[in-house]
């Protein structure tokens, strides 16, 4: 969590907008919160650097994810990514990714794009900045098939590498099935989502379950070690023992019973007779 602060500059304060946005991805699209923080703190630093902020990156890490599966090995391709696109030669090789001599600049990494994609993307805005990478991606999702096979073979290298094109082209295909668009539409609007399953979880069995564990346990801490509970404890075993005596009595008094009837019952037929 501190590193994705420090990278996009969130303040402590708004530090729930974080666990909101990852709430709502996790619980919307086929992956967890905890896999989606996972992926971020693989890509936060290097996204920001890029120029793009959380939403973008947890769109992307969302939608990426729903095919690939494995949120931290997405948040790794999309640090790759940016930093290819940006032509970062030094950064890459640490990383022990190849770059070749007409990638190794951002400028000649503008000119290879232009030239792959007809002219269609420019990594550059107006100003000569370079572009977010999330507007980039969305720029190439939408021409990519429209290229020749080669080009898209050598586009692809280009963007991602030769070790990583399965990756990059899933991650095109979720740019063109809108679903990185979609979580990031999600990623926008979900102010309080947090508070929202908090309180929906509240209200739900396992919640109330639980509570009920927590209550019994403060019973049995303040009730059932209490004096109180000990002497009627006490007292219903002095009862019992109580009543198995006047059970074992009884069952004397019984038998005593039965005779005097039995008796009682003879001595009657014999006044009859006579």
């Amino acid at each position: 969590m501190a590193t994705v602060m420090k990278a996009f500059n969130i303040e402590a304060s708004d530090s729930i907008t974080i666990v909101d946005k990852l709430n709502k991805l996790g619980g919307e699209y086929a992956t967890s919160a905890k896999d989606l923080g996972d992926g971020l703190s693989h890509s936060a630093s290097a996204m920001a650097a890029s120029g793009t902020d959380l939403d973008k990156t947890l769109a992307m890490l969302a939608g990426g994810t729903k095919i690939t599966k494995d949120a931290s090995a997405f948040g790794d391709f999309l640090t790759v990514g940016s930093l290819r696109v940006r032509g970062m030669k030094g950064e890459l090789e640490e990383l022990g990714e190849e770059v070749a001599t007409t990638a190794d600049s951002v400028r000649k990494v503008q000119n290879q794009v232009l030239k792959l994609t007809h002219g269609r993307v420019n990594i550059f805005d107006g100003a000569g900045n370079v572009r977010d990478y999330y507007d980039i991606m969305t720029d190439i999702s939408k021409v990519y098939d429209r290229l020749s096979g080669t080009d898209k073979a050598d586009l692809s290298e280009l963007l991602f590498g030769k070790q990583r094109g399965k990756q990059g082209t899933a991650f095109i295909e979720a740019f063109q099935s809108g679903q990185i668009q979609s979580a990031y539409e999600a990623a926008l609007n979900s102010q309080g989502y947090a508070m929202q399953e908090q309180e929906r979880w509240m209200n739900s069995m396992d919640a109330k379950l639980q509570q009920f564990e927590a209550t019994f346990q403060s019973l049995s801490k303040n009730v059932l070690d209490s004096d109180l509970l000990k002497f009627f404890v006490d007292l219903g075993t002095n009862a019992v023992s109580a009543f198995d005596n006047i059970t074992s009595k009884l069952g004397s008094l019984k038998t005593l019973l039965l005779g005097a009837g039995l008796f009682a019952g003879l001595k009657n037929v014999g006044m009859a007779k006579s």
